[in-house]
């Protein structure tokens, strides 16, 4: 994950793509709420708490991912990284 500036305390919000504890380690180190989906183990069924965590992150996701959409689709806006 990319270096953030000075923001003690933000939650980071991602999807499911970048559970690992390697990045949440990354966000503790940074001093950053960890906000990044779980992923189901394999095998095995998803914890009760993980299904309301998931719920409620992406829930607060879902707002920022439709604006990007409608940015994309209507205005033809390009992020690069």
């Amino acid at each position: 994950m990319k270096q953030a500036s000075n923001h003690t305390g933000v939650r980071v919000l991602y999807d499911k793509g970048a559970a690992s504890q390697a990045n949440s380690e990354a966000l503790k180190a940074q001093k950053l709420r960890d906000g990044i989906m779980r992923k189901k183990p394999k095998g095995k069924p998803m914890s009760r708490w993980n299904k309301v965590r998931n719920k409620a992150i992406s829930k607060r996701r879902f707002v920022v991912e439709r604006t990007f959409g409608t940015l994309k689709r209507t205005y033809g806006l390009i992020i690069s990284a």
